[in-house]
């Protein structure tokens, strides 16, 4: 009762000799066939469903969080003014461009490039460029903390299943609350006058010991359910805590370090 799962239905019982005489079609592993099998596959493609998710809820935060820092006024304000300053901010308006066909490429294939670039530079007119920079500053950081999640989880060795890649779906929304905050506090510092540097050491010295003490908590709320004697709960009580460690690195050090690569960029 084997079953060569690359070429034959799932239920459809396959022959071994049959097999071994297609070089297109190799045995990539047999198996007594059954509902286990059903499950297993039900699972793997369930968590390749969950990785596939990920860049696309990248997308969909950092599209948020770019009408989220958009200047105020109506659009129609927003559009005049981004047009008469359209030389002035034709670079970052072609670097949108390029990352939305980037993006298309990596999620769509070339299928969609039109519309994606298309759509770039409504946005980019509508939202303006310097919205642009504040929401990549705020996604890229969670984005470096999810590939950071998914290296401890194979440096760990536990490879990746149903808890492991549901906890780096979630770190995507959990982290970039951290983020956020400390941005949308630098702004206010800058809206006030302050420079860049000055804006960036109020922040460290005011919403930086409240995030830690967040973090700190947080943390050790999950190192309880860690504890769990079930290994479902004790690996997802393990890497929520890790998870919650990277956020917290991601918003103190690499959100201010691209800041500040932004200030020098400026200067």
């Amino acid at each position: 009762p084997l079953q060569n799962l690359s070429v034959n239905p799932l239920r459809n019982r396959g022959s071994l000799n049959q097999a071994f005489s297609d070089e297109n079609y190799p045995v990539s592993w047999a198996i007594p066939t059954g509902e286990p099998v059903v499950r297993f596959v039900a699972a793997d493609s369930m968590q390749d469903d969950l990785q596939d998710t990920i860049l696309l809820g990248v997308l969909l935060c950092f599209l948020t969080l770019w009408w989220g820092f958009r200047d105020n006024g109506s659009t129609t304000q927003r559009i005049k003014k981004n047009i008469s300053n359209i030389r002035k901010n034709s670079p970052l308006i072609f670097l949108n461009i390029v990352i939305f066909a980037l993006i298309s490429l990596a999620l769509v294939g070339d299928e969609y490039l039109l519309h994606f670039i298309v759509i770039a530079l409504v946005l980019s007119l509508s939202f303006g460029t310097t919205p642009f920079i504040y929401a990549g500053i705020t996604t890229t950081p969670i984005f470096i903390m999810i590939i950071w999640l998914y290296a401890l989880v194979d440096l760990f060795g536990y490879g990746l299943n149903m808890v492991t890649v549901s906890i780096a779906a979630i770190s995507l929304g959990v982290g970039v609350d951290y983020v956020i905050h400390l941005i949308e506090r630098y702004r206010e510092e800058i809206e006030e006058g302050k420079t860049q540097l000055e804006s960036v050491a109020v922040v460290g010295g005011a919403s930086g010991l409240a995030l830690f003490g967040s973090a700190l908590s947080d943390f050790a709320g999950f190192m309880v359910i860690n504890q769990s004697k079930m290994g479902f709960f004790s690996t997802f009580g393990l890497f929520c805590a890790i998870m919650i460690i990277l956020s917290l690195i991601a918003s103190m050090i690499i959100a201010p370090a691209l800041i500040g690569m932004l200030h020098r960029s400026t200067n």
